[in-house]
């Protein structure tokens, strides 16, 4: 009976992080075609708007992921060890504020080339 609550338990667990951890829209990213035609100082410029505003919401989920982790390390034993859930919330952190690092990478360069092109 315990395995089958155990089972339960994760299963439910397992469906919120589906829900809690949304994937990054392709939508909210700039076009290859914006990105291969931008010629403009003003094109550049919205490209890097564009960047920026994704290091923010790349940064915004990895607050949700950090807080999430916190309360795993709250959670008992066998949510934090067995299924590593913790474990899974650093390891998404990382990789979000990476990604938000490099956005804001291409954000620069998109600004460098904006005052290029003026």
């Amino acid at each position: 009976m315990k395995t089958w609550t155990n089972f339960i338990t994760a299963a439910a667990v397992v469906g919120a992080l589906l829900v809690a951890c949304p994937a990054v829209r392709a939508a909210d990213m700039p076009s290859e075609e914006a990105i291969r035609s931008a010629k403009t100082a003003a094109d550049h410029e919205g490209l890097a708007a564009a960047f920026e505003s994704e290091a923010k919401s790349l940064r915004e989920q990895a607050k949700r992921h950090r807080e999430m982790r916190a309360s795993y390390d709250k959670a008992p034993g066998y949510l934090k060890h067995k299924l590593g859930l913790d474990q899974h919330c650093t390891a998404i952190v990382a990789s979000l504020e990476r990604a938000a690092n490099e956005a804001d990478s291409l954000a620069k360069a998109h600004r460098q080339m904006a005052a290029k092109a003026k």
